[in-house]
């Protein structure tokens, strides 16, 4: 624009021209921007942290598992514990970490029923058998809290008999536990009792070993 002012005459015209363009007028400041709008009040409620979906909890929990296949556990889960399933999804909305915590349990039970069932069908039976009396039992505490006089009578009896049951059998699965262990416990005994006879000639090879003066071909 200066270009064109060709005479002094003309020069302020043209300066005052540009301080227009630039939103002002000549020897003014320019005027204020207007003040940003007000708040709303959904901007000044504190920001939640987003509630995590079915499918970003599922994916994180078996992230931690990589040996295992999430198809075959999740068809397992849905097969045998749908009203856990369904617990988790209806607490996922209101208590997210709640239902975290209720899936990780949930696969590893699920694991233990699935070895379970690959290699003991026998312990595989008595653990589903457990799970069975105490769904039962729970429902009939229910019964037993909300009925009086004969009927809270045999509820309570048809409870114990339940609780009974459930406890015989976690008592067969815990003496399984304890002749396993008492195996075990055998096997690891003799392996120490042979490297005490063996003492010097497994200090000697591991010598041999770390130095570089065992014979890298062994018979």
């Amino acid at each position: 624009m200066l270009s064109r002012c060709a005479t002094s005459a003309t020069l302020g015209l043209c300066v005052l021209a540009m301080a227009f363009a630039a939103g002002g007028r000549a020897g003014e400041p320019a005027p204020a921007a207007p003040p940003p709008p007000p708040a709303s009040a959904a901007d000044r409620e504190p920001r939640l942290p987003p509630i995590p979906n079915e499918a970003e909890v599922m994916e994180a929990v078996f992230a931690t598992l990589p040996d295992v296949d999430p198809r075959e556990v999740l068809e397992f889960i849905a097969a045998e514990f749908p009203a856990e399933l369904y617990r988790f999804k209806t607490a996922l909305m209101r208590k997210p970490e709640e239902a975290v915590e209720l899936f990780t349990s949930l696969v590893g039970e699920s694991l233990e029923l699935m070895r379970a069932r690959r290699g003991d069908p026998e312990r595989f039976a008595k653990l589903m058998r457990e799970r069975e009396l105490e769904r039962k039992a729970a429902r009939l505490a229910e019964t037993v809290r909300a009925a009086d006089g004969a009927a809270r009578a045999g509820a309570a009896e048809e409870l114990r008999r339940t609780l009974t049951e459930a406890f015989e059998i976690r008592q067969e699965l815990m003496q399984a536990d304890v002749r396993q262990l008492a195996a075990e416990l055998h096997k690891l005994r003799q392996l120490v009792e042979a490297r005490d006879r063996n003492r010097e000639s497994i200090i000697a090879q591991r010598v041999g070993q770390m130095s570089g003066d065992l014979d890298q071909f062994v018979w």
